[in-house]
């Protein structure tokens, strides 16, 4: 696949008459057509310098920058450019020119002189592609922060470029609106193949990507898949970037000595971890517990404490109504969970159990403690039942 940018060598600098400021420091990167990167740094690490610079909006002091073949410094080609890398920024209002949706969305390619009839449709296409054709007919200052940005891509859209260029494009938008947001560029570049470069300070999106790029002072510091970038923890909260919170959690949950992979990044990920680790047999990881069996049901409630460490687990009668296979999983899970030196009281009426997960075995006979027993001084199942009908 071929690349749709090829960025090389790269410096920028801004000038002014007294000083000299280098945002960008000899930066290389390749992005190949229809793939989803996500370019990640602090505050000031030439972030939103190499976007405009994509665009054309500036051009390199050093190197050279390549959209689809065509040089950024070549002025001939600054339109071609432009439509082929077109630009969402971090506030949709600075997009937004026309007093109704569908006018707004209409302005690109009417200023590319398309023909009204192709308009229309490019239109109507676009705004079903960003979920929005019913608020065609609103105005656009009348929407939420979603809702504007949502009609600024559409806008881009409009005019078919292979490529959009995402600066900081949710930064301004509650929880919901990212989400609307996130949702529109996946559904871009999966099902469209729009190229996609997605600047952000939010990790939870940047996982979303093919691929990660953080740049820290101009330069390129990581580059990789997300679970090759945010395996570097402690790098990327030296250069004062955080780490998508279930990465942390995971982490935090491997020092209590829980087997947890280390590259988790999202929920589901986590939640597919512990269900192929616990052995919990489902088709898919949102379906409802209680259409899971008996066993898998009880796996789920096992999986859920455990993951809280206590330091004793109690538990009545958890093998009642399962079957044999997931009783002799739920009892290793027991026994392994006791030789990280936590506690668990096994109440059980099965004797099978109780010589199998158990180091001492307490008996109980109407209300009081009648017995208690060494496990490793009993050899078999019928020398329990002795020592137990002896007290």
């Amino acid at each position: 696949m071929e690349n749709i940018i090829s960025v090389k060598d790269m410096t920028f600098e801004y000038v002014s008459i007294d000083s000299k400021f280098r945002a960008i420091d000899n930066l290389n990167l390749e992005v190949k057509q229809g793939e989803f990167v996500a370019i990640i740094g602090h505050n000031g690490s030439g972030k939103s310098t190499l976007s405009k610079n994509l665009n054309a909006i500036l051009v390199p002091t050093e190197g050279d920058i390549y959209i689809d073949g065509m040089n950024t410094k070549d002025e001939a080609k600054l339109w071609d450019i432009r439509q082929t890398a077109e630009m969402v920024f971090q506030n949709p209002d600075n997009q937004i020119v026309a007093t109704i949706v569908e006018e707004d969305v209409a302005f690109g390619p009417e200023n590319l002189g398309i023909e009204p009839k192709v308009i229309r449709q490019r239109v109507e296409e676009s705004l079903k592609s960003v979920g929005i054709y019913e608020l065609k007919d609103r105005q656009p200052h009348l929407l939420s922060g979603g809702q504007k940005q949502r009609v600024a891509i559409a806008g881009i859209i409009a005019m078919r470029p292979k490529c959009i260029i995402f600066d900081e494009a949710t930064a301004m938008l509650d929880p919901s609106g990212r989400k609307e947001v996130m949702n529109v560029i996946k559904k871009l570049n999966k099902e469209e193949n729009i190229t996609t470069l997605h600047i952000t300070h939010y990790m939870e999106e940047a996982v979303q990507a093919d691929r990660v790029v953080v740049v820290d002072k101009g330069k390129k510091l990581l580059e990789g898949t997300p679970k090759e970038v945010f395996k570097n923890v402690d790098l990327l909260k030296k250069i004062g970037l955080d780490v998508p919170y279930m990465t942390e959690l995971a982490g935090l949950l491997r020092e209590e000595g829980l087997d947890i992979d280390d590259d988790i990044l999202t929920v589901d990920e986590m939640v597919e971890d512990n269900v192929r680790k616990l052995n919990i047999v489902t088709d898919d990881i949102h379906k409802r517990i209680n259409l899971l069996s008996g066993g898998n049901q009880q796996k789920v409630v096992l999986a859920k404490w455990m993951n809280m460490r206590p330091e004793v687990m109690m538990l009545d009668e958890p093998t009642a109504g399962v079957d044999v296979g997931a009783k002799a999983e739920i009892i290793a899970l027991m026994r392994d969970y006791a030789e990280e030196g936590k506690g668990v009281l096994f109440v059980s009426s099965e004797l099978a159990e109780l010589m199998a997960v158990c180091d001492r075995i307490i008996t109980i006979y109407d209300g009081r403690i009648t017995g208690e027993m060494d496990r490793s001084k009993i050899d078999s199942e019928e020398e329990l039942q002795y020592a137990i009908q002896q007290k």
